[in-house]
Parts: structure tokens; C-alpha cells; sequence
């Protein structure tokens, strides 16, 4: 067991598994369990940046590349 909870928290990020235990907790409470826990306090609140041009192309030719379609043109 002590081998699998070592691999569980160097190797996989399950933080996200536990949102509802934080949100929903008084704001006190879930700042002071986010402190235990080491988890950033915006970790469950914060929005991501949306990519740049460059970025949506970059995505699109790695998912082309990934599930073995040619990169088709944008639709117009």
C-alpha cells in the first residue's frame, strides 16, 4: 500500500478528483484543506488562457497527427 500512495502522488495528479470536497466547503475551511493538501488556493477556480493562432494550429496538426487524418484546411 505505502508503494501505491508514493505512485499515486509523485506520478499521478488527482487534485482535480477532489473539487467537490473544496467547493463546497465554507471558504475558511476549504483554504485551510487546500493548505494541507498543497494545492494552489485558484487551483479549482482559475480559467485558463485560450491559445493564439498559432497555438489552435499547433493543436490541430498534433490531433491530425495523433488520430492519423491529414491536416485539412480551415473551414471556412
Amino acid at each position: 500500500m505505502l508503494i501505491e500512495e508514493v505512485e499515486a502522488r509523485l506520478f499521478w495528479d488527482a487534485d482535480w478528483e477532489m473539487a467537490d470536497v473544496f467547493l463546497y466547503l465554507p471558504p475558511e475551511a476549504a483554504r485551510a484543506d487546500l493548505v494541507l493538501h498543497a494545492i494552489d488556493p485558484d487551483y479549482f477556480t482559475a480559467v485558463p488562457e485560450g491559445p493564439d493562432a498559432h497555438g489552435v494550429e499547433v493543436a490541430r496538426h498534433t490531433t491530425a497527427e495523433l488520430t492519423g487524418r491529414p491536416n485539412s484546411p480551415r473551414r471556412p
